[in-house]
């Protein structure tokens, strides 16, 4: 298996556990692996696109997220989506407060609609 392809199922296995983890209610843990997902997914994009995996820390993954997917003729939102899903996750790690649920549903809608434009671009649908 390619380095795409275990990174596109790293990416998918994080989609359906946030779902679970969205129908038990546990929206914490529902936009952290919403999070996890877009991450996975925008290595797919760099794989796919000649980039080395290697340990990165999550600004510069981001940014060069944003600079590959637009080379690439992505919209600019995913990497708006994608800083989003990394406030909210680091939200739901450090505090307190639980997320709403509507956030947690709109992490989910934009996290389905974050996959299907990098599987459309990577044939990963």
């Amino acid at each position: 298996m390619s380095a795409v392809e275990k990174a596109w199922m790293k990416a998918r296995e994080s989609f359906k556990a946030a779902i679970v983890c969205f129908r038990t209610n546990n929206f914490d843990s529902c936009v952290s692996r919403c999070y996890y997902a877009m991450m996975w997914a925008a290595w797919v994009l760099l794989l796919a696109n000649g980039y080395k995996f290697q340990n990165l820390k999550h600004g510069t993954l981001q940014r060069l997220f944003r600079v590959v997917a637009l080379k690439v003729g992505l919209p600019d939102v995913l990497s708006d989506w994608m800083m989003d899903a990394y406030n909210l996750r680091r939200l739901a790690d450090y505090n307190l407060e639980a997320v709403e649920t509507v956030r947690a549903q709109l992490a989910l809608s934009r996290l389905d609609a974050f996959l299907s434009y990098i599987g459309g671009m990577t044939s990963h649908e």
